[in-house]
């Protein structure tokens, strides 16, 4: 009962979410009949001549389906810096401080972290945005019928889960199962370090809201809209999918999906 209550209200966020209504209510006044600066300028055509850099907001245009996004490119100072604490330089101190830091965020949002699994160098990095009700419950990533979906995509395109690299960008989930903007920003940058310390070959990204966190754009599950993630002057490329928990609620999103995997197969 506990499992179709929580595929219910999962469904309704996703409809919310689906329809734009993403951000909480503030407090404070808001003048609506105003402008907003960012979306005006999202829509203006870059200058001929000038060149997108870090400080330069990147917007695609309308037509730009087919092509590769990015995120902007950083620097290990600044990333650091702009996280308020210091991350470890190596992939085991890593993974020991996630395990045992009290500012990571999210911390308190759970007393049961899911820590990543699987080998540096890995030829697929696997990243969802949060770990299931059924990962919490059987204390390991990527659980119950969405894991045995997972399974049975990487199975199909010749990958077994043990020979790769599994995270989730939220070690713990948060009440309602939504990250808030606060947090989301914080973790995005742990993750970027998560992936330079782990130099995987390709990522799969899994899910809109992992998505939106670490390249800032919408998925486009048909195998020709493969982003980028700069992380520390370095890029790694990645695939963004629905995640499997939204496949089993909504199966006709399948083929979509199996397009997109299949540019990953490995060769017979």
């Amino acid at each position: 009962m506990v499992h179709v209550q929580n595929a219910t209200i999962t469904s309704y966020l996703d409809w919310w979410r689906t329809t734009g209504a993403v951000d909480p209510v503030s407090d404070d006044r808001t003048n609506w009949l105003a402008r907003p600066v960012a979306l005006a300028a999202a829509f203006d055509p870059v200058p001929q001549g000038v060149v997108l850099t870090a400080q330069t907001p990147m917007t695609a245009p309308r037509d730009s389906k087919h092509q590769p996004a990015a995120t902007p490119a950083m620097t290990r100072e600044t990333t650091v810096a702009a996280a308020d604490f210091t991350l470890p330089d190596t992939l085991e101190a890593f993974e020991r401080w996630l395990a045992e830091a009290d500012d990571l965020p999210g911390a308190r949002w759970s007393r049961r972290r899911l820590l990543p699994t699987g080998p540096v160098a890995a030829p697929l990095m696997l990243i969802g945005d949060m770990p299931d009700d059924d990962d919490i419950m059987a204390g390991t990533l990527f659980a119950g019928a969405v894991g045995a979906l997972l399974d049975a995509m990487l199975a199909a395109i010749g990958y077994q889960r043990d020979a790769l690299r599994l995270a989730t960008i939220a070690l713990t989930r948060p009440p309602g199962g939504k990250i808030d903007a606060t947090s989301a920003d914080r973790l995005a940058t742990i993750m970027r370090h998560h992936i330079d310390l782990a130099r995987p070959r390709h990522i799969i990204i899994l899910g809109q809201d992992s998505c939106r966190i670490l390249t800032g754009t919408e998925i486009i599950p048909d195998g020709d809209a493969l982003r980028s993630i700069n992380h520390y002057g370095a890029t790694t490329a990645a695939l963004a999918i629905h995640h499997p928990r939204l496949l089993i609620q909504r199966p006709m999103l399948k083929r979509m999906t199996w397009n997109a995997l299949k540019t990953l197969k490995e060769p017979d």
